[in-house]
Order: C-alpha cells, then sequence, then structure tokens
C-alpha cells in the first residue's frame, strides 16, 4: 500500500491543514478548535467516515477519554453544519467485518508496520515487554490501519500532529516524522504540520523580536467580542487614536460596524504574522507585514489572525462625529473557515483567437497531453451560427489529439437522433478537425451526485464518457432559454447527460422520459439545482483530470441549442480558463454585469427571469467549487476587466 501512495509536493493543503489541527486539538482536548479543524475538513473535502476513522486513528495513541470526547464533537459538528444546509459528505463507510481481525491481526500488523517502517520493527523495550509489542502489533498495525476508510498518508500526517501537540511524546513523534515521510508526507510538510501544531499550543507565545509593537496586556475589556485571545497596546491616545492589536491563532473579533455621521471608519496596518479582513459580502482579504486596509464608516467586516499563526495590526481611528462601534455577531466556524480558502484563480484574455485559446489552456498548469482526452462541446443545432466555430477550436484539439465529444439532445431537433445528430456535426465543420463521439450513441451510465443533493441522487451520462482520461470543458458562454446562461456547469450537466439523462434533470429527477418531460416540467429552481447536482457529479468523476474553458463571444440570449437564436447584443468579451467551474461561470456572469447595461439589459434580465445564477449558489453549497476568485490577465501588459457591476 505504501507504495501506492504519492507524495503531495505542496507544503500542506487544506485537507492535510484540516487533518492536523484535527490531531492536536484532539490530543490537548480542545474541543471548540477541533469543532473548527472538523469544519474545515469537511470545507476541504474530508468526509464523515475518514474524519471518524482519524478518531478511531488516535484512539491509540490519546487514549478513549479524549477519543470518545472527540466523537461527539464530530457527531455535533456534522448535525449542526447539516441543520445549516451545509453539506456533511459522508464517503464511503468501513466494510462491516465480524468484529476485530482475531488471529490474523497479528500477521498482518507485522507486515503492515514493516511495510510503515521500512523493515522489522524490533528492540530492548519490545523484548521487556512483550504485552506492549503484540497489542502495538495486532491491535494498531493490524485492526486499525488494515482499515481502508482513510489511508496511510493520511493516518501518519494526524498522528504526527497528535503527538507533536503533546510534549511528553516528542520520542514517539519523531519516530513517525520517519513513518510519514516513507508513507507519502514529504520533509516539509512533516515539518509544517509541527510548527503549526506548536504555533497554536496554550500559552505560546511569539519570540520577543517578532514585531517591534509590544504584543501588550489581554484584551479582557473586549473579549466577549472576540472568539480566541487578544492583546492590547495602547501607542497614541491623543489626536489619532492607535492601538496595537495582537490575536493568537485562530483569533478574530466579530462582526463589527465602524458608524460616524461624518468621517469615522479605521485603518489597519499589518505589523507582524498574517490575518485577514472581510467585509460583508466580499472574500477574505490576507494581510501580511506592510499590507494596510481602510475600512471606511458603515461597513461591516472582521479582522483576525489566520488558523495557524499569530497576527497584529496597528488600529487607528479616524476622525469623525457621532463615532462609535456596533459588535455584532460572532464570525462563526463555517464562515472563519470558508473565508480562509484561497479564491480560485480564473485566467483571462481578450483574444478570441486560437492563440488565445492554447494560451488560456497553458495557463491552468494542468497539461492533458499523453491522455486520452475528450473535449466537450456544443456542436449547435442546425441553423444556428453562433457556436464555437473549428477554426477557433481545432488547432488546441489537434495539439492535444484529442476527441470532440457531444451527446444526444432531449428535445426534437436536428440532434435528438444519432443519424440527424452526425450529419449536423458533419455540415458544422467538426468531423475535419477530430473525430466526433456521440457518448451516448449505444449507452449511458449512472455516476453518483455530490452529498447534499437535493432532487437527483445519481447523474445518467453518455458511457463512452467513462473512455477517457482526461477532459476539456470547452463552453460557448451565453444565454439558455431555460437555464438563463449556459456556461461551465450547464455543458457538464445537460451536456454530458444521456438523452434520458437530461430527462432526469430537467424534471428535478421525477423521470428519464424524454418524450413526457416537457409536460411535467418542475418549479425552476429545482432545475436550476438539478443542474448544479448533475454538473457536480460529473466534476467529481473527473477529479483533477480536468480543465473548464469559456469563449464569450457571440453572446445572445439563446443557447447554442436554438436553431434561431436571438442574435447578440453584448459585445465579445474575451476567453476565461479555471481549474474551478464554479469560479469560471461565476466570472462570466460577473463580467456580464461590468458590461454596458444598454447592451447586456437583455442578457441579464434573461439570466434573472429563470434563476440562472442560483445555480452558482447551489454549486458552492455542494463543495465541488467556491465563487470567490481572482480574475489575472494574459494580456502582456493589461490589467484584467473589471468586474465590478455596472447600472
Amino acid at each position: 500500500m505504501a507504495a501506492a501512495i504519492a507524495a503531495n509536493a505542496a507544503p500542506l493543503n487544506e485537507r492535510d491543514a484540516a487533518l492536523a489541527d484535527i490531531g492536536a486539538a484532539l490530543a490537548r482536548g480542545e474541543q471548540d478548535k477541533l469543532a473548527a479543524a472538523f469544519t474545515a475538513g469537511f470545507d476541504a473535502g474530508l468526509t464523515l467516515d475518514q474524519a471518524k476513522e482519524a478518531v478511531g486513528q488516535l484512539y491509540a495513541y490519546c487514549g478513549f477519554p479524549r477519543a470518545l470526547n472527540a466523537a461527539g464533537t464530530l457527531m455535533k459538528a456534522a448535525q449542526d453544519r447539516a441543520a445549516a444546509g451545509a453539506l456533511v459528505p459522508e464517503g464511503e463507510p468501513e466494510p462491516e467485518r465480524a468484529g476485530l481481525l482475531g488471529d490474523r491481526a497479528l500477521e498482518l500488523g507485522t507486515e503492515n508496520q514493516t511495510a510503515l517502517c521500512g523493515g522489522p520493527v524490533k528492540g530492548p523495550l519490545f523484548d521487556f515487554h512483550p504485552q506492549l509489542d503484540a497489542y502495538l502489533k495486532a491491535h494498531l498495525f493490524g485492526d486499525i490501519f488494515a482499515r481502508k476508510a482513510l489511508d496511510w498518508r493520511a493516518r501518519e500526517l494526524v498522528t504526527v500532529a497528535a503527538l507533536a501537540a503533546r510534549p511528553e511524546t516528542e520520542p514517539q513523534m519523531k519516530a513517525h516524522v520517519g513513518i510519514a515521510n516513507r508513507n507519502g508526507v514529504t520533509p516539509e510538510q512533516t515539518g509544517a504540520i509541527v510548527a503549526r501544531v506548536r504555533a497554536t499550543a496554550p500559552g505560546t507565545r511569539p519570540p520577543a523580536d517578532w514585531s517591534p509593537i509590544p504584543i501588550g496586556a489581554p484584551n479582557d475589556a473586549f473579549a466577549q467580542y472576540f472568539v480566541g485571545r487578544s492583546y492590547l497596546q495602547a501607542l497614541v491616545k491623543d489626536g489619532v487614536p492607535a492601538f496595537g492589536v495582537t490575536f493568537e491563532p485562530g483569533c478574530r473579533n466579530n462582526w463589527h460596524v465602524h458608524h460616524a455621521e461624518t468621517g469615522g471608519g479605521q485603518t489597519l496596518i499589518c505589523t507582524a504574522g498574517r490575518g485577514f479582513v472581510q467585509f460583508w459580502g466580499e472574500p477574505a482579504r490576507e494581510m501580511k507585514p506592510g499590507d494596510a486596509v481602510f475600512i471606511p464608516a458603515g461597513v461591516k467586516h472582521w479582522h483576525g489572525a489566520a488558523p495557524d499563526v499569530w497576527f497584529q495590526h496597528i488600529a487607528l481611528e479616524v476622525p469623525g462625529t457621532g463615532a462609535r462601534n456596533e459588535w455584532l455577531e460572532p464570525v462563526d466556524e463555517a464562515a472563519y473557515a470558508a473565508a480562509m480558502r484561497p479564491p480560485a484563480i480564473v485566467y483571462f484574455t481578450h483574444d478570441i483567437s486560437p492563440a488565445g485559446l492554447e494560451k488560456a489552456y497553458k495557463a491552468l498548469g494542468r497539461p492533458l497531453e499523453g491522455r486520452k482526452v475528450a473535449v466537450k462541446i456544443s456542436t449547435g443545432e442546425a441553423g444556428n451560427t453562433h457556436y464555437l466555430k473549428p477554426a477557433l477550436i481545432g488547432p488546441l484539439v489537434k495539439a492535444l489529439g484529442g476527441d470532440i465529444v457531444e451527446c444526444n439532445t432531449a428535445y426534437g431537433g436536428s440532434r435528438q437522433e444519432t443519424p440527424k445528430h452526425r450529419r449536423t456535426i458533419e455540415d458544422h465543420g467538426f468531423n475535419e478537425i477530430a473525430k466526433v463521439v456521440i457518448l451516448d450513441e449505444f449507452d449511458e451510465f449512472e455516476i453518483p451526485c455530490p452529498a447534499g443533493s437535493v432532487h437527483l441522487k445519481k447523474d445518467l451520462i453518455g458511457a463512452a464518457f467513462t473512455n477517457y482520461t482526461g477532459f476539456v470543458i470547452l463552453n460557448h458562454f451565453k444565454g439558455h432559454m431555460m437555464g438563463g446562461f449556459g456556461g461551465a456547469l450547464k455543458n457538464l450537466s445537460i451536456g454530458v447527460a444521456s438523452t434520458a439523462g437530461k430527462a432526469r434533470i430537467h424534471s428535478a429527477g421525477k423521470m428519464d422520459d424524454a418524450a413526457a418531460v416537457w409536460s411535467n416540467l418542475p418549479p425552476q429552481k429545482d432545475f436550476i439545482e438539478s443542474m448544479a447536482e448533475a454538473a457536480g457529479a460529473v466534476v467529481n468523476y473527473m477529479g483533477d483530470r480536468a480543465v473548464y474553458v469559456s469563449v464569450m463571444n457571440n453572446l445572445s440570449i439563446d443557447c447554442d441549442c436554438d436553431a434561431h437564436p436571438h442574435p447578440p447584443e453584448m459585445a465579445d468579451v474575451g476567453i476565461l480558463a479555471s481549474l474551478d467551474p464554479v469560479a469560471l461561470d461565476q466570472a462570466c456572469v460577473d463580467l456580464v454585469y461590468a458590461s454596458d447595461p444598454k447592451t447586456s439589459a437583455s442578457l441579464r434580465e434573461r439570466m434573472e427571469t429563470r434563476l440562472g445564477p442560483h445555480i452558482l449558489d447551489h454549486a458552492e453549497a455542494l463543495g465541488y467549487g467556491r465563487k470567490a476568485y481572482e480574475l489575472r490577465s494574459l494580456d502582456e501588459g493589461q490589467d484584467p476587466p473589471s468586474t465590478k457591476r455596472v447600472d
């Protein structure tokens, strides 16, 4: 098993960081921090069953009392999350076994221990106490390490964190660092885990030379408005009052507002560590030493430390009349964890050409060359002229050696039946640039929808989709008669679904009958959410084998599935690309609203009247993408276009 585990080259991704925090908080018995770590883990893709396994793993290192307390915290965290309507991914439960492994445990455990450690584990201590040696081999490395819900890499990661949290287990921690390094956790990652855990140890303070500003005294007068411990140092009390505020790792103040009749507000200047400030309705902004931000009067916001490091800033009170502070609700664990997640990167170029398309694809840094690649497009209804033309996409498709893939439609038209669909494909010129595969020509295939889906349990897709190992989801962003807009999520859901699968989505899971569905349509909100759920099924199936690219040209209010679309009113915008389909669609929607209202009014109305943007909300809630993004320009010497709404 160890040989099959690939090391993650990054220091610590979000899931690894959450596992480290789970290990440390469980070992210390810090239930509030443990709840936050479980929440962060769920946000990063940790399943409920994997979290249970982590708790079970650590009972062997931290004892039953702490593990039982942790199990209670996990149960409540999952219940609270579900009650709030957020995703609680279940995962695959451990196969049922008749008790423990019994006589096989010692043999299997010895094999596992040898594989994990790189050789037999012997020594005077085990000779002196053979009972513990037997327990270690049979129960820990046999019964526990034989379980499959959590792989050896994750088990060692959480174990190193737990052992690093307790000073008396330093020798065991060092031993498990070596084991972890043999099983997919790099030395850089184990170093980051230990540093992360020890930075959050109770009573830990930054070194004396950490900042030129004193940490100050405990901020007891305002403790009721903070989660975690903070410290306050008055710097200037007259003129423009200035205070040094220091936050322990994970500490943040409540949402609050600086009110003033005139003037007012607050300026923050980071002097040490790393933290965040977040305005209501906006992504959190990271703050490092030297960064400054002005918070206008009347803006709801919070600020505080990152989960793993201390943070200090100077707070300057901007003079104003009638100035006062209004303290509001705490920043709960779910909101804090969400704020810590970095925004998705969306790349942009104005260059709508084969070269621009190739540039956008390469910017993503996920090469698919050498794989069996499917390029999913809409081939366009007969009579439509707005679809992505072979001249535009052909060079990229050929460079990838990819097949163009498409599915038959559920409505009557030139693409509902394979023979007619193939004639349309030929007429539109796609056969000249690549092999074109109709995914549901011969069969269809079910894949599970994300946990938390409301309308669909399984998505029904063209079976040939499973023949591919790399995927380019190449979208023509424009309006759509039923969905409001068509982009990545529509291409992933309706686009990859078989004819019967399309009926399932359009009926919000009620039927697979394409002939009957059009007289049995559900409420619009249910349809939009069903598209999000089906798209999530495909995203999760593809995993890290996919890239997403959208072309914003020929921006009609109608889809390429319309034989007689309304003429475009908006000017062409550009090409966007991302590894996050939700962020990609959100950026395209934002660029519509950032354009001239006179030319984009019809498209805005189409999106709004069909509840189109709701697909983004539901997709984010299902956990396979996020709406927050950073737009980066690929055009030399040019900033990305503004995404600020224009009315």
